[in-house]
Order: structure tokens, then sequence, then C-alpha cells
């Protein structure tokens, strides 16, 4: 039976842990962005090179992370339910796991990046060799980011995001140093900001490795028996964001890339706000796995419910927040991606389609961590599989019909999450209406 006594959740525990992520993520993407903007300013081919191959790694770190996911929420639950040995058995397997994927995707990248690039998003010329130099050199992302993703959800399972955050903050100077004395100073140009993303991961793993240290010395002496576990828990969440993260995103980046260089800089800046915006829609969502986890493992259905409403209401209000001041500063917003005067001019014309598309973002992303929290990841898939298929089907009909625009184009991006962010909150709804948790 679960403990339905009427009682609040602690609010105060749950900005404890969700506040550090927030600062985290916002420093890392401010970071990133200042470097990219001393690489991005030299050509469009850059800015163009640059954010595809960004948002192909970040495609793949979302797909083959979610089985940090599943272990964020087995992890939670264990805890809840004061299992030690098997918090100890889950933190070495997903540790090995992740070690494993990173290795074969680094082999992947070393003898396929041309290919890939030249084959998916029809890249040629100057436009190519800078995209392919980009990803050569970030060819240890996926190893050590899949390590890193290990060790950061351990400490978030043990609500250290604290200690998270400052290590955040530190990289973060760190790699604006670098990234302005390499890249600004030296004109070390693209090679330099690849090399500065390296240096600037291993330094991290490095010091998330001192600071679990005696956690995961312990956890190295239980049996790493279950990664089969979290592999079939994930494989269901593995298939929705390998369709959301890799099929649908190549989609939409591909059909851009075949625009034309102009709308390509356009998309890529909407593309880095709507990446900037998401940062604290996946910092409360992954507060979700943990703390509605800890709920269930807990048996306390009233907890789950009061967690969910909790941090939906807290999405909304930080979007609406960040949302007014892009709006009201559009044009500084815009120049810090890019020097482009026509750019700059174009963005904000497309402003109303992303105030539209965090909305169904926001819904989107939290129910999708709920439902999986839940144990729903087999429905989620295949609602994804469903819809993701029917709009890349509009996407391409379009194209061949000779409707394709910009504009059409993030308005079905966006009809793609409100559409699912919808059917997950009726899911949710009809699970707590059941009380089938």
């Amino acid at each position: 039976m679960y403990n339905c006594a009427i009682m609040n959740i602690n609010k105060k525990e749950i900005r404890k842990f969700a506040v550090p992520l927030l600062v985290m993520g916002f420093f890392n993407y401010f970071a990133e962005q200042i470097s990219i903007t001393f690489a991005s300013r030299i050509s469009l081919e850059n800015l163009g090179s640059i954010v595809t191959v960004d948002n192909f790694l970040y495609s793949l770190v979302g797909m083959f992370g979610i089985f940090s996911v599943a272990f964020n929420i087995k992890a939670s639950r264990a805890i809840g339910a004061d299992d030690e040995d098997g918090l100890n058995s889950y933190i070495k397997s997903i540790i090995l796991l992740n070690l494993k994927i990173g290795i074969i995707f680094f082999i992947i990248v070393l003898f396929f990046s041309s290919i890939f690039l030249k084959l998916i998003y029809g890249f040629s010329g100057a436009l190519l060799h800078t995209a392919a130099l980009y990803l050569m050199i970030n060819a240890l992302y996926m190893l050590i980011q899949m390590s890193l993703f290990a060790f950061a959800n351990l400490m978030k399972v043990e609500q250290k995001t604290q200690y998270m955050m400052y290590v955040s903050v530190g990289i973060a100077i760190m790699h604006v140093i670098l990234s302005y004395i390499i890249v600004k100073v030296l004109g070390f140009g693209i090679i330099g900001l690849g090399v500065i993303n390296m240096i600037s991961l291993v330094v991290e793993l490095l010091i998330y490795l001192v600071l679990t240290r005696k956690l995961v010395a312990k956890a190295f002496k239980a049996k790493a028996n279950k990664q089969l576990e979290l592999i079939k828990y994930g494989i269901p969440m593995f298939g929705q964001e390998f369709l959301e993260g890799v099929i649908f995103l190549i989609a939409v980046d591909a059909i851009v890339a075949h625009l034309g260089l102009g709308e390509l800089a356009i998309y890529s800046v909407i593309f880095k706000i709507l990446v900037f915006l998401k940062i604290s829609i996946y910092a409360l969502g992954n507060t979700s796995t943990v703390f509605v986890g800890q709920a269930l493992g807990e048996k306390n259905n009233i907890h789950v419910k009061q967690s969910v409403n909790y941090l939906l209401k807290v999405s909304y209000l930080i979007a609406a927040f960040l949302l007014a001041i892009i709006i009201i500063f559009n044009k500084y917003v815009t120049a810090f991606f890019t020097s482009d005067a026509k750019t700059i001019a174009n963005v904000a014309g497309y402003l109303p389609v992303v105030v539209v598309a965090v909305v169904g973002i926001a819904l989107y992303e939290q129910f999708k961590y709920v439902l999986q929290t839940l144990g729903a990841q087999s429905f989620v898939f295949m609602t994804t599989v469903i819809v993701n298929i029917a709009v890349v089907v509009l996407l391409f009909a379009t194209t061949a019909l000779g409707w394709m625009s910009l504009f059409l184009l993030l308005a079905l991006y966006t009809l793609n999450f409100f559409v699912l962010g919808i059917i997950y909150f009726a899911k949710y709804r009809s699970i707590i209406a059941g009380n089938l948790l």
C-alpha cells in the first residue's frame, strides 16, 4: 500500500537540489556561447558548422545518456527504499555501461565523421572541412561526457548538487579565459575551440573523480549486475530519444541546411535561444526523476503529485521570466550569437514562434520525465514514434512541394512538442486518477 498520509513535500529540499542545477546550466551555457562567439564571428561557415556539430553531439549525448536517467530513477528508488546494496550495484553498473558506450562512439567518429556530415547534412567545400575538423577534435567528447554523466548523476541521487555547481562555475570561468586567450588573442579559431572543450571536460571529469572517490570505491566492491536492468529500463527511453534527438532533429537540421546559409544562420541563433530556455526545463525535469523516484520508493502517492505540480509551475515561471528578457532585449540577445546585421534583424520576426514552442516544450519535457519515472517509458516511446513520424512526413512533404520555409519548419517543430506534451499530460492524469503508481 502507498503511504497517502497528507504531508506536504519539502519545497526547500527541492529548491536546494534544483537551484545548483540551474546555476550550473546557465554558467555552462554562457561559457560555451562566449567561446563560440569568439570563433563564429570569423565566418558564417564557422557558425553553421559549430552549431550543426554541437546539435549532433547534443543529440547523441541525450540519446545514450538516457541510461543515466534510468540510473537516476532506479538509484532514487533504492535510496527511498533504503537499499544500500542495490544502490552500490547501480553505481558500478552505470559507470561501466557509460564507459563502453563512449569508447564505441570514439571509434565511429574517428573513421566516419566526414562521410556522415556529407551524406546527412549535404555539407561540402569549406563548410564540410570546418565541420569535419571540429567533429574530429571532439571525437573524445562522448567518452568523457558519458563518464561525466555517470558521476554527475551519482551526485544528483546523493543530493549533492551544490558541489556540482561549484565545479561547473569554476570550469565555466576557466573555459571563457582559455577561449579568449587561444581563440580571440592567438587566433586558433575553431581548432582552438575544440581543444578547449576537451580540456574543460577532462578537468571536470578529474574533479568529479576526486569528489566521488570514496563512494565509487565502495560501489566497486559490489557486483555490476544491474547493467542489463538499466539497459532494459532505458531501451524505450533510448528509442524515444533516438527519434526526437537524432531522427527528428537531424531531419530538421538537414532541411534547414538545404534552405541556404542565411537561413541556417537564423536557425542557428533561434536554436541557441531555445537551448538557453531549455536549461531550466531540463534541470527541473531531472529534479522530477529524483524526487518522484524517491516518493515511489517510499510508496508516497501524495508526494508524487505534489512534486510534479510544483516543478511544472516553477518551470513555467522561469521560462516566462527568461522569455520576457529575450523579447525586450532581442537585438542584444541576437548580437550575443552573431555579428551579422541581417541575421540580427531577421531573428526578431521568429520570436513569437519561440514563445509558443517553449510552452509546448516545457509541458512535454516535464511529463516525459515523470512518465518515465512512473514506469510508463514504453508509452512515451510509442507515442513519440507516431507523432515524430507524422511531423517528419509533413516536413519532407512540404519540402518536396516547394512550400518549405524557415517559419513553416519552426511551426511544425513546435507542433511536434505541443502534441506530445498534451498526450503525456493526459496519460499522467489517467495514471493518477487510477491510482496505478
